[in-house]
């Protein structure tokens, strides 16, 4: 189930960059985005390496991290 749920977030993320292009003016593929690394990142230990080394290398990364991610990814 695990890994069926990191596919989801890997293909949510991957859409969400054509999607976010082609409605510019409905932010559509932001939360599509966040979804799907909110999947990877729970579902995944790789990817949840991936988001934590970054948040640690980008502040503004880390900020976003410490707001919104980090709640939804420990839980």
């Amino acid at each position: 189930m695990k890994a069926v749920l990191s596919i989801i977030g890997i293909v949510l993320l991957i859409l969400s960059f054509p999607v976010g292009v082609l409605t510019p003016f409905i932010p559509v593929g932001l939360p599509m985005a966040i979804l799907g690394l909110v999947l990877i990142g729970r579902n995944s230990r790789y990817g949840k390496g991936m988001i934590l080394s970054t948040a640690r290398r980008h502040p503004r990364v880390r900020q976003l991290y410490l707001k919104r991610l980090r709640p939804v990814l420990l839980r």
